[in-house]
Formats: C-alpha cells, sequence, structure tokens
C-alpha cells in the first residue's frame, strides 16, 4: 500500500469484538477507489455499566491517550468508535475531539457524532433506539439526543447483560428483530447504538426493507472517519441507508 493511502484510526474498549472486523470489512470496501488501512487502539473497559464514565474514559486520559498512540501511525483521521458518548453528553465528545486534533493533528470523531450527523442529513427529528443496554442508560441516552433536538419515540433494551464482552454474543436475528419492534412506532430514523452490537450488516437491509434509514453506530464511526479525513465514503453505501 502506498505511503499516500487513507490511514485511518480506531479507538475501541479493550472487550470490544466486533469495531475490528467491521471495520476491516468497509475499508476493503473503499480499496478499489480510494486505497485505505485501518489501525487500532485500545482501553479498559469490561463492564456495561460504569459509575462514571467521562472520569473513567475521557477525563483519565484513557481515550487521549489511545488517540496519541495512533498518531505515531499518523492516522489522517481517528474515530472514538464507542457510543459512550450518550452517557455522558455529545459535548464532551465533541471537547474529545478538539483534544484529539490538538494533541496529534489528526482529523477527530466519535461514533456518536456521526450518527447525528447522519440523523440531521435525513432531515429526521424522530428516531428508535436499539441498544442491549439496561432501562436505566437508555434513558440517559435518550435524553442526551433530546438535548440535540432529536425525540426518542421507541427503544428497545436488555436488562441482563452486565459483561460488554458478552454484547457481541447476541445474534442478528434479535438485533433485527428490536429494529423492527422500534420502527413500527414509526420514527423517522432507528438507530443501533452500541459499538459491541452486531448491527452494522443490517443497518443497509432493513433500511430497504422497512423504508426508513438504519444507522448503526459502529459502520457510522468508520463512515464518520472517512468523512472527517476530506475523503469521499460513496464505496460504503451498503452500510447507509439508501
Amino acid at each position: 500500500m502506498s505511503a499516500d493511502a487513507l490511514r485511518l484510526g480506531m479507538i475501541l474498549p479493550s472487550s470490544n469484538t466486533v469495531v475490528e472486523p467491521v471495520a476491516c470489512e468497509m475499508v476493503a470496501a473503499l480499496a478499489p477507489t480510494l486505497p485505505a488501512s485501518v489501525h487500532f487502539s485500545r482501553f479498559a473497559l469490561t463492564a456495561v455499566q460504569v459509575a462514571d464514565p467521562a472520569a473513567a474514559y475521557y477525563d483519565s486520559g484513557a481515550l487521549l491517550g489511545a488517540a496519541r498512540l495512533l498518531a505515531d501511525a499518523r492516522c489522517h483521521a481517528i474515530c472514538w468508535n464507542g457510543s459512550a458518548g450518550g452517557l455522558v453528553g455529545f459535548a464532551r465528545d465533541r471537547r474529545l475531539c478538539d483534544e484529539i486534533r490538538a494533541a496529534t493533528g489528526s482529523a477527530a470523531t466519535t461514533s456518536s457524532l456521526a450518527i447525528l450527523d447522519a440523523l440531521r442529513a435525513a432531515r429526521a427529528r424522530t428516531f428508535g433506539l436499539v441498544t442491549l443496554n439496561p432501562p436505566a442508560m437508555n434513558r440517559t441516552i435518550l435524553a442526551s439526543f433530546a438535548a440535540e433536538g432529536f425525540t426518542g419515540i421507541a427503544s428497545t433494551d436488555r436488562d441482563d447483560i452486565a459483561d460488554n464482552f458478552a454484547m457481541a454474543a447476541v445474534g442478528a436475528a434479535e438485533i433485527a428483530a428490536a429494529v423492527r419492534r422500534c420502527a413500527r412506532d414509526r420514527p423517522d430514523a432507528v438507530v443501533i447504538y452500541g459499538t459491541n452490537t452486531r448491527g452494522a450488516a443490517l443497518a443497509g437491509p432493513l433500511s430497504r426493507e422497512l423504508g426508513l434509514p438504519v444507522l448503526d453506530s459502529v459502520a457510522m464511526g468508520v463512515i464518520g472517519a472517512v468523512r472527517v479525513a476530506g475523503r469521499d465514503a460513496a464505496a460504503l453505501a451498503r452500510w447507509l441507508p439508501p
């Protein structure tokens, strides 16, 4: 691969097993028109619920430290491909991007901010939220989206998963059923939110089946990174609503 190929950096939790294979598949899809590679940096996270995620991930320097390691690979764009922004508020994700840019010189985004951009592009005002989180976490996430002008009118959750690693074991059929359940309330869009959730391959097909945008946070993180790097993400259309 040439030295001027696009290099994307992904920050992910240590217990995540979904981001890497999805990101690699998506970057391979870019290859015919855009030579690219993807690189990963982890920080410690195993539990679903953390008492103070802002302190644990953001203010502790864990995320920024992971970004600095990716800067050693001279990544053109760095993405925090995790969904903690919904718990701490999206303003904190924006501040993290400012911190990453200042520390590394790379463009920066997060999966959450990429989802917000996609909702705005779709002119969505209401949405359904599909997660594997406990109900209390969903309430916090819905409030964060509401602060950005998006009203959650349907949501699904799980109250029996305490280990982030276990989220990746939930099969595509269950995720698809949850999306269809949210779609019954006719939101403007459905968001699959959680980057250890296997929703990326479902987003395009379910968007066509249901006639509304279905956005997966892992896929949107990769697409957002391509876009903030100033490159065309058209080759990733199968992970996007039609």
